[in-house]
């Protein structure tokens, strides 16, 4: 005799594709509690050591002045726009975390040439507590109003297991990559099975590389995806993504196991929409649609831009993703919460028993 046997479940929970958007929650500014807001940009976000860090790029204050890239301390997951500062000098101004050097003081004293050092890429935790960011370096000659992006520098970045407050060191202040070539690792980077991939921007055209965790120094290490492989010539590869202004890709379960790669950035049209984007691979090919325009609180300045997703502040499962984004000057860095349509599907398995 024989008899069949049927089982029925739910398979994990996803967000739809192309997504559907319910809601857009602008959370507030993300500012340390009850003190002076400061101007700034980037917002990108960072675990290390197990705590979780906001990057930021230009931070002026008005009685105070401009540092070119700073960091805070996010205390509490659960209250994303809740952030500290670690290092302050005397006057009350951030100190940066990545220092100049002789050369470039110099610069900015005797020449009023400011030298700019700018962490859009993000850092990538290589061990416990240490990590590296790749780092655009401009410099601006105030006398004759011009500018000059001169290449991407590497930075080692140490967080103090006691109180959490890090260290840069700039490897002697070199530059990785020079601007007539891709900008790697200043776009987005992340850590995968002993490789770093990094995306670099060239001609409004994004490349990607990968380099062994251990070789990132080297410049002669990395390798670049020409879409069949990598090969050691840049001029050979091919764009992954295009007109993309700043984003982060990082591994979620958003849109299920068919997406495991997310990407969450805004182009450079300043159309203000904050994009998202799925790839079964790393490589790609990518897929990408706008999913919401994002807005201001205080005002609505021209334009938004540096829009990043968070998933240490997320629901993946419930389809909510934590986003930040960025208002024109003068600026600051906006928290949302992103709510997208979720499917639950059904699956049956039947069995055949014998009796």
């Amino acid at each position: 005799m024989s008899q069949y046997t049927q089982l029925e479940g739910f398979q994990p929970a996803e967000a739809t594709w192309p997504p559907v958007l319910k809601t857009c929650t602008a959370i507030g500014y993300v500012n340390e509690p009850e003190a002076p807001r400061f101007s700034r940009d980037i917002g990108r976000s960072f675990v290390l050591g197990e705590r979780i860090y906001y990057m930021y790029g230009d931070t002026f204050r008005n009685d105070a002045g401009l540092v070119s890239n700073t960091y805070q301390l996010v205390k509490d997951r659960k209250r994303p726009t809740d952030a500290v500062y670690l290092s302050c000098d005397e006057n009350g101004l951030v100190r940066p975390l990545l220092k100049l050097t002789e050369e470039e003081e110099a610069l900015e004293k005797n020449n009023d040439i400011r030298t700019a050092l700018w962490c859009f890429g993000g850092v990538v935790e290589i061990s416990n507590g240490k990590g590296l960011v790749w780092y655009q370096k401009h410099q601006f000659d105030n006398k004759n109003n011009t500018s000059e992006l001169q290449g991407v520098g590497l930075a080692m970045i140490t967080a103090d297991k006691r109180t959490g407050k890090l260290t840069a060191d700039r490897f002697d202040g070199n530059l990785l990559f020079d601007s007539s070539e891709p900008l790697m690792g200043s776009f987005s980077a992340i850590n995968e099975g002993g490789w770093v991939y990094v995306w670099g921007q060239r001609d409004n055209k994004v490349y990607l590389g990968r380099v062994s965790e251990t070789q990132c120094h080297d410049k002669g290490s990395y390798t670049f995806w020409n879409g069949a492989s990598y090969t050691n010539e840049w001029q050979q590869a091919v764009p992954v993504m295009e007109d993309m202004q700043q984003g982060q890709v990082v591994r979620s379960s958003l849109f299920g196991d068919r997406y495991p790669w997310l990407f969450v950035g805004v182009t450079r049209w300043s159309d203000d929409y904050l994009i998202m984007g799925v790839s079964p691979e790393l490589e790609g090919p990518w897929v990408s649609n706008p999913v919401v325009k994002a807005h201001g609180i205080e005002r609505d300045s021209f334009y938004k831009y540096c829009m990043y997703p968070h998933l240490w502040g997320s629901a993946e499962s419930e389809g909510k993703l934590l986003v930040t984004w960025c208002d024109a000057w003068p600026g600051g860095v906006i928290a949302a919460r992103v709510e997208l349509e979720i499917s639950i599907l059904t699956f049956s398995i039947s069995s055949l028993a014998e009796h």
